[in-house]
C-alpha cells in the first residue's frame, strides 16, 4: 500500500468511510484514455472490441455543464460495492489502454 497511487488510496478511503457509516452512497467508477486527441472509454466493452477503430464516432466528447463543470458525454459508469471491484475495473481498463513499443520501453503507454 505504501507504493499505491492517488486513485487506489482515495478509493480505499471512500469505502473505509462508507463502512464506518459516513452515509448511504452509490459509488461509480469510470476510466478514460486520451490518445491522439480522442477520448476513449476504457470500461466500455463495445468500444474496446476493435482497438483499431478509426471512425469519427470512436471518440467521446468532453462537454461543460454551467453548474456541474466538465464531463465526458457517453461515458460508461460502473457501480461498485467495494475496493475489490474497483481493482478489477482498473485492471480491465488498463488492459484496454492503447500501448505501443518505443525504444525506451516495450510496453509504453502512448
Amino acid at each position: 500500500e505504501a507504493t499505491e497511487g492517488v486513485v487506489p488510496k482515495a478509493c480505499r478511503e471512500i469505502f473505509a468511510r462508507l463502512r464506518k457509516g459516513a452515509g448511504d452512497a452509490q459509488v461509480e467508477v469510470t476510466m478514460i484514455e486520451i490518445y491522439n486527441e480522442r477520448v476513449k472509454d476504457l470500461l466500455d466493452v463495445a468500444t474496446n472490441a476493435n482497438p483499431f477503430e478509426t471512425s469519427e464516432s470512436a471518440g467521446l466528447k468532453v462537454r461543460t455543464h454551467p453548474t456541474a463543470g466538465s464531463y465526458v458525454e457517453g461515458l460508461t459508469p460502473c457501480a461498485v460495492r467495494d475496493y475489490a471491484e474497483v481493482e478489477k475495473l482498473m485492471e480491465r481498463g488498463s488492459n484496454a489502454r492503447t500501448v505501443a513499443a518505443t525504444n525506451m520501453n516495450a510496453r509504453s503507454s502512448r
